[in-house]
């Protein structure tokens, strides 16, 4: 009995862990996401209206474009046509970040380059808006022991992935996208059932004694 209770516990605190370190990722990236947006800003009204570029502020925009862009997720991946022809999949803040300085002297900037300064813009609404939705609900499912129960299962679950990633053989993407495929949420979600139940029914009956009352029900 009592090692079915130890191995809850574990866990659980494993999950909790784990969802805190999570928030604080997503803290850590909401504010990185807001000073990036700030600069990027500030890059976009001295191109487009002042015709200047600050070096300093640019290099550190570039320079950490692709962690930015890796932070936006989906909501910074785009599809769209131009000219009779279809772009899919295009990460719209590295695309922009590659053309901006080419806008300087461009006296063909015209609405589809605002446009695409626009779309960027809007990325990074979405993505802070949805970084402090998680943020303000997140630290709530805390105190929720199933909750973290689940989560400790999907750690365990996803730790051959996270070799595999380790070992380059898997992407941060791909990384990210089995950690929140539906079918690792649902399965660490029926894996903490099963064991909350394992552990009432060591608790309330016994498993030998609950077994025999299986047995006897479905006549075994």
């Amino acid at each position: 009995m009592w090692y079915l209770i130890g191995i809850c516990i574990i866990l659980i605190i494993i999950g909790l862990i784990v969802n805190i370190v999570n928030i604080r990722k997503r803290v850590n990236e909401y504010n990185f996401a807001n000073e990036y947006y700030e600069k990027f800003q500030r890059l976009v009204s001295d191109v487009f209206e002042k015709k200047n570029i600050k070096n300093k502020e640019y290099a550190w925009l570039m320079s950490n474009c692709d962690k930015m862009q890796y932070i936006l997720g989906e909501a910074g991946i785009i599809s769209y046509t131009q000219f009779n022809k279809y772009y899919k999949n295009i990460p719209i803040l590295l695309n922009i970040m590659n053309e901006i300085t080419s806008y300087i002297n461009d006296p063909f900037v015209g609405d589809d380059e605002i446009k695409m300064v626009n779309w960027c813009q809007n990325a990074f609404l979405r993505k802070t808006g949805i970084l402090n939705e998680y943020i303000q609900n997140e630290p709530k499912k805390l105190i929720n022991p199933f909750y973290n129960l689940s989560s400790g299962i999907r750690f365990i679950l996803l730790i051959p992935i996270g070799i595999l990633n380790s070992i380059g053989l898997i992407s941060n993407d791909g990384k990210s996208k089995i950690g929140n495929n539906i079918v690792i949420r649902m399965l660490s979600g029926i894996i903490s059932l099963l064991t909350i139940l394992s552990v009432i029914i060591t608790i309330v009956v016994g498993w030998n004694d609950f077994l025999r009352i299986v047995k006897n029900i479905l006549n075994i």
